[in-house]
């Protein structure tokens, strides 16, 4: 079975860009003027020109908030590019799951969340983004066994942290592979027809 919902990962993505208060906003500061939190954005356009040209701040200077969206976009670009997978979970205690949501966020990509199927769901391969794909594979979990220790009779508990999932990374699907399951998708109803 092959994740079809490609663009859902890349629609959570614009809800993170800095609208254009957000990035004046950081630009009064990082230039030293002061002004309300609740300050509107042709008001604040207004005094940030006035306050440069009084002090004559050197506009080069404070294009670092253009410079901050153009690395998160291009970090977001990287963190939700998909990677093809085959996982299975070696946790015995999910053993009886079919899999996981998975959520990773923090302030600079925001929140990407996906459910990952374990074990023969993604024999296929299963489309995930790259940062789910390397919170998952640094995943452990706490492995406890007893043991009898035959010389003595007395049993005694021995832990060890292992990995959690084994993940095997599939090479992308090809443009013929794409086709064919385009195909078997529309005919199973689960894409419409695109002109």
């Amino acid at each position: 079975m092959t994740d079809t919902n490609f663009p859902s990962a890349l629609d959570e993505v614009e809800a993170f860009t800095p609208d254009e208060l957000t990035l004046l906003k950081e630009r009064a500061k990082k230039v030293g003027m002061t002004f309300s939190p609740n300050i509107g954005l042709e008001v604040l356009k207004a005094k940030l020109e006035t306050f440069m040209a009084q002090n004559q701040v050197n506009t080069a200077q404070t294009s670092a908030p253009a410079d901050a969206v153009d690395w998160r976009k291009n970090l977001l670009a990287e963190q939700t590019k998909l990677v093809r997978i085959r996982i299975s979970c070696l946790n015995p205690a999910k053993s009886d799951l079919p899999g996981e949501i998975i959520t990773v966020a923090n302030d600079y990509i925001g929140t990407i969340r996906k459910f990952v199927p374990f074990g023969d769901g993604t024999n296929d391969g299963y489309h995930v983004p790259f940062a789910i794909y390397s919170d998952l594979a640094q995943r452990k979990f706490l492995n406890i066994r007893t043991i009898k220790d035959n010389r003595t009779g007395r049993s005694r508990i021995e832990t060890s942290w292992i990995r959690e999932f084994n993940i095997e990374v599939m090479p992308a699907l090809t443009r013929e592979e794409l086709d064919k399951l385009a195909t078997a998708q529309i005919a199973a109803g689960v894409l419409a027809e695109t002109e």
